[in-house]
């Protein structure tokens, strides 16, 4: 073979080695990591809503009910307990009429448990940085005059609202912007006020406070009533030492005999004193009598 063939022949294997055709043809390792971040991905997806569901079930099922005590005062008077909500609101933070309010596991959900939630879902109340509303009266708006005949008449007041973290806890919060972010947990107490800027929000009172504590104990208190019936220990076996005043019935005491031998009847009615001194004088009478009859 000529020698300019062969080198023809060479030189159109070497271009076609390093053709563009040859240089775009992808490798098979750009394909199995295309596939392995895929399956990564997918797995990755599948393990989060599993950990998810999972942590959802644990949280309804082991959870338990938080309790928090709350209370209203305006211009210096604390107003009555809000009754227990009607169950036309179907609101999930719920009242029973004590001032405390129950918070279920699943009101964590979604922020259902926060201050906002429960004003919201409350019939009639409100609630913001600049107004409150009590259920069934007027509302209140910051620089507004208290009304006559309430401790702080004609003071202007501001909406004012304060968190005690605890029971033990001596020192309230005050709540900066708007209250309805606040989260409630357990055992807070929460005073939602129309006040003077310079006066001092009360906590919930001593009553609503022990209430919380009972529900969150879980121990249902009980009535007692005074027993009628026989004292413990039994009927006592000793007699008792005092005797019972009155007049002591003569019918089984004998009569003293009179001067001619025939007893005198008692009755009843004669104190046995009385019947005594009478045998006692028929018979000196009759003691005498014989003495100076002569035969």
């Amino acid at each position: 073979m000529d020698r300019r063939d062969i080198a023809r022949q060479v030189a159109r294997a070497a271009s076609t080695g390093s053709s563009k055709s040859y240089k775009e043809r992808p490798s098979i390792n750009w394909y199995a990591s295309l596939v392995l971040i895929v399956v990564l991905g997918l797995l990755s997806i599948i393990y989060s809503r599993y950990e998810l569901t999972h942590a959802t079930k644990a949280t309804s099922t082991s959870g338990k009910t938080t309790y928090a005590a709350f209370s209203f005062d305006v211009c210096g008077t604390q107003l009555p307990n809000l009754p227990k909500a009607p169950a036309s609101a179907k609101a999930i933070l719920t009242t029973n009429g004590h001032g405390v309010l129950h918070i279920p596991p699943s009101a964590s959900k979604g922020g259902k448990n926060t201050l906002g939630y429960f004003v919201k879902s409350y019939p009639g109340m409100e609630l913001s940085s600049s107004v409150i509303r009590y259920p069934g009266q007027s509302a209140y708006r910051n620089g507004e005059r208290c009304a006559k005949g309430t401790p702080d008449a004609g003071k202007a007041g501001v909406v004012r609202v304060e968190t005690w973290s605890s029971f033990k806890v001596a020192t309230g919060t005050p709540v900066s912007g708007n209250p309805s972010s606040v989260v409630l947990t357990n055992g807070m107490e929460v005073t939602m006020a129309f006040l003077p800027s310079h006066s001092s929000v009360p906590r919930p009172s001593s009553g609503t406070v022990s209430q919380m504590l009972t529900d969150m104990s879980g121990v249902k208190p009980t009535t007692s009533t005074p027993s009628s019936s026989v004292p413990a220990g039994g009927v006592p076996t000793q007699a008792p030492t005092s005797v019972p005043t009155g007049s002591i019935p003569t019918a089984g005491i004998p009569s003293a005999p009179s001067a001619t031998g025939t007893p005198v009847p008692s009755h009843s009615n004669t104190p046995s004193g009385s019947t005594a001194k009478s045998s006692a004088t028929n018979t000196s009478g009759a003691k005498t009598g014989s003495g100076s009859a002569k035969p």
